[in-house]
């Protein structure tokens, strides 16, 4: 809102869509002690708002969502659920009863003990999205690959992880309640959505190809060179567009409603729609 504001464009109002009366609170301080002048333009929301005319932005979003775990156990797609058993919680497979979950398993590899994620929540939200904008631009940043790289054979055990105080861990397990469980996006999956709930695609790229053609370097450079904001500007543009950090696992989707005109800023480079 502080750039927004310095570029003379504010929206008139800021929307959070934000579940958690606790977070709720602790954005409302955050907004109170930097912008308080500017507090009066924002709302929180408890669902999506009908027919918005706007920008939709969401930063790992899509991640945080439940997702299906599946495996290839004895020929046939199983659904992996949790169980506590003698050694507390376990992983155990089951038939699949959802016929959106078994058509969903159909472009995975047959292998033996293949297992990976279905991302049926995030569709959903997708849909939802879809039916809520009436006119504008949903822009969703997350890490992910197109199905094909998704789904590839050697990526046999899925992309399901937990983070730990910055740590990575592996069993799903460590800590119930504290270890961030997440995975990877299916970025075809949710175009496919975005598709079937009417929306067009403007742009799909990486995030280091979004944030250079966005400006990102022409905003370092308005930082004087000798001063601790530009040093740690530098550094963050580092990671987040570098093919090492950031750069190239984060992507950037964009889709569309009743709009016409030029390319929006930051879709204009490298646009990998095809891969989708």
């Amino acid at each position: 809102m502080q750039e927004l504001e310095r570029r003379n464009a504010l929206p008139v109002h800021y929307a959070i869509l934000e579940l958690s009366g606790q977070l709720r609170e602790r954005q409302r301080q955050t907004l109170l002690t930097l912008v308080p002048h500017l507090i009066d333009r924002v709302q929180w929301l408890d669902a999506l708002p009908e027919d918005f005319v706007g920008v939709m932005i969401g930063n790992e979003v899509l991640d945080a969502m439940p997702c299906e775990l599946v495996q290839l156990a004895d020929g046939q797609w199983q659904q992996r659920g949790v169980i506590l058993g003698e050694q507390g919680f376990a992983m155990q497979n089951r038939p699949i009863q959802s016929a959106q979950l078994a058509a969903a398993c159909e472009p995975l590899p047959t292998i033996a003990n293949y297992t990976s994620e279905i991302h049926l929540e995030a569709q959903g939200f997708i849909a939802a999205l879809g039916q809520s904008l009436q006119r504008g631009m949903i822009i969703l940043i997350d890490y992910g690959f197109p199905q094909r790289e998704y789904y590839h054979p050697e990526r046999s055990m899925g992309t399901l992880i937990g983070h730990y105080r910055h740590h990575t861990i592996h069993d799903p397990f460590f800590y119930p309640g504290l270890t961030d469980i997440t995975c990877h996006i299916d970025f075809t999956a949710m175009y496919t959505a975005a598709e079937a709930s009417g929306l067009s695609l403007d742009g799909y790229t990486t995030q280091a190809s979004y944030l250079l053609d966005a400006g990102i370097l022409d905003f370092a450079q308005q930082l004087p060179t000798t001063s601790i904001d530009y040093m740690k500007s530098v550094a963050a543009i580092q990671k987040l567009t570098t093919h090492a950090e950031m750069g190239e696992i984060f992507k950037v989707i964009a889709f569309s409603k009743g709009l016409t005109g030029d390319t929006a800023p930051g879709l204009r480079g490298r646009d990998r729609s095809g891969e989708l």
